[in-house]
C-alpha cells in the first residue's frame, strides 16, 4: 500500500507542477472485520504525510471489490466533471484493474481518457500472486460486475460475448486516440467473431474487410449473424464492411506482402493458435509476414506460460514451442519480427479470460521499418470499398462472397 501511495504522490506533484488540477481518490472499504479503519482512510493518511494537500483528496471508502471501486470512483469523477483518469494500482494487479475499470468507465468510447500505472511490488509478493491462476481472478471480476448489474447494458455478441467488450475497449482506446486518426483508412479483421469487432470499427474506418468463416463447427451461422447486424446499420456505413467468406491461412500473409498491399489496422484476436504452426520457425515466419501487412496490428495470443496440457489451451504443445526461451509475450513477438528483418514496437494492452479458463494477452504492434529495401511508398493501402486494390485482396483471401 505504501508503494502505491508514494507513487501516487509523485504523479500528483508532477501534474500539479505542470499546472494541472488534480483530485486524488484513495479507494477501498473496510474489508477486514478486525480493522478499525478503511483501506482508503489509511491511504489518505499516507498521502497527507507524502505532501498531498487535504483539499485535493476525496475518499472512496465503500467498495469491497474492484468493480465497486471502479463504479464509485466513476460516480465521484462525474460529479466533479472530470474525464481524464489515471488508475494506479500494484503492478501484479494491473491487467485485472484495467479489465474492470475499462468495462465500467468505457474508456475513450465512454468519454474518458484513461491511463493505467502499476506501482512496483516486492518480488516475494509478485511470486505469491502469480501462484494464483489469473483466470480465476477474472472470473471473480465477472461475478462482481454482474453483481452490480453492470453487464445488463452490455451490447456484446459473438462467440464469447462477455469478454468481447473488454477486448474491444482495449483496442478502442488505441484506435480512437488522436495519434491513430490518420491510420483509419482500411482495416482487416481476421476471425471476425460474428462481426462484433468489424462492426465496432466500421464507423471509424473507411473500409473494414472481415474474414468470416471459421474452421470449427462451433461457429456455424456466424456469417448470418454478421450480415443481419450489418443490415441494421445506416446506408452510409454498410458499404464500408466487406464480408469475405473464407477460411484464412498463413499463406495469405505472404501473398499480400508479395503484391505490396498493406492495411492501416489489422485485428488478429486469438487466431494464430488455430493455424498449423507446430514449430517456432513456422510461427515466427507466419507472424512476421502478418506484421508486415499492417501499420498497426492488434494481436491476441495465449498468456505467457509453460502449458502442460490440462489448461484447455488449443494447440498447447505448439504454443510452448513458440514461447521457448523468451521472458514474455512481448519478447516472443519482437524476436520473430527481428529474425525476419522487421522493426516493431510492441505495447501490452492487457489481458482477458476465456470461458474455457485460459487467459489471453492483447498487444498493439506498430510496424516501424519494412524489410529489405522496401519503402512505404511501395505499398498500396486500400482507401475504401471502391479502391482498385480491394479486388486483389478479395482474390488473395479467396472470398466466396
Amino acid at each position: 500500500m505504501v508503494d502505491r501511495v508514494t507513487h501516487a504522490a509523485k504523479i500528483y506533484n508532477e501534474l500539479t507542477e505542470a499546472g494541472e488540477r488534480v483530485l486524488v481518490i484513495p479507494a477501498g472499504g473496510n474489508k477486514y472485520p478486525s480493522s478499525t479503519s478503511t483501506e482508503a482512510s489509511r491511504m489518505r493518511d499516507q498521502a497527507l504525510e507524502a505532501g498531498v494537500p487535504a483539499p485535493d483528496i476525496e475518499l472512496e471508502d465503500s467498495s469491497t471489490n474492484t468493480a465497486e471501486n471502479a463504479l464509485y470512483c466513476k460516480q465521484k469523477l462525474e460529479k466533479h466533471g472530470i474525464n481524464k483518469v489515471i488508475v494506479l494500482t500494484s503492478d501484479f494487479h494491473l491487467d485485472r484493474s484495467r479489465y474492470v475499470f475499462l468495462y465500467v468507465f468505457g474508456g475513450r468510447e465512454g468519454g474518458f481518457g484513461m491511463s493505467f500505472v502499476g506501482a512496483p511490488s516486492s518480488d516475494k509478493l509478485i511470486a505469491n500472486r502469480l501462484g494464483s491462476r489469473e483466470a480465476g481472478l477474472y472470473a471473480s471480476s465477472k461475478k462482481d460486475l454482474e453483481g452490480l448489474k453492470l453487464t445488463l447494458a452490455d451490447d456484446s455478441f459473438g462467440y464469447h460475448p462477455f469478454r468481447n467488450r473488454p477486448r474491444w475497449l482495449l483496442i478502442a482506446d488505441e484506435l480512437l486516440s488522436p495519434e491513430m486518426k490518420h491510420l483509419r483508412h482500411s482495416a482487416v479483421d481476421y476471425g471476425s467473431n460474428m462481426g462484433y469487432f468489424s462492426l465496432k470499427m466500421v464507423p471509424h474506418c473507411g473500409l473494414v474487410i472481415s474474414n468470416e468463416g471459421e474452421r470449427n463447427d462451433q461457429y456455424e451461422g456466424s456469417i448470418n449473424v454478421h450480415r443481419g447486424r450489418l443490415a441494421k446499420m445506416s446506408a452510409e456505413l454498410q458499404p464500408r464492411n466487406l464480408i469475405c467468406v473464407t477460411t484464412f491461412n498463413e499463406t495469405m500473409f505472404d501473398a499480400l506482402h508479395e503484391v505490396h498491399v498493406m492495411f492501416d489496422v489489422q485485428l488478429s484476436l486469438s487466431v494464430f493458435h488455430w493455424l498449423n504452426l507446430p514449430t517456432r520457425a513456422l510461427f515466427e515466419k507466419a507472424l512476421s509476414a502478418h506484421l508486415s501487412n499492417g501499420r498497426v496490428t492488434f494481436l491476441e495470443l495465449p498468456e505467457f506460460r509453460h502449458y502442460v496440457g490440462n489448461e484447455r489451451q488449443y494447440h498447447w504443445q505448439a504454443v510452448n514451442e513458440w514461447y521457448a526461451g523468451a521472458k514474455d509475450v512481448e519478447e516472443v513477438v519482437e524476436r520473430a519480427a527481428r529474425k525476419h528483418g522487421l522493426r516493431v514496437a510492441v505495447k501490452r494492452l492487457g489481458a482477458n479470460a476465456h470461458e474455457n479458463g485460459t487467459v489471453r494477452t492483447v498487444l498493439r504492434v506498430d510496424l516501424l521499418d519494412l524489410p529489405g529495401s522496401d519503402s512505404w511508398d511501395d505499398y498500396t493501402v486500400p482507401a475504401g470499398p471502391n479502391d482498385p486494390s480491394v479486388a486483389l485482396v478479395k482474390s488473395i483471401f479467396a472470398c466466396k462472397s
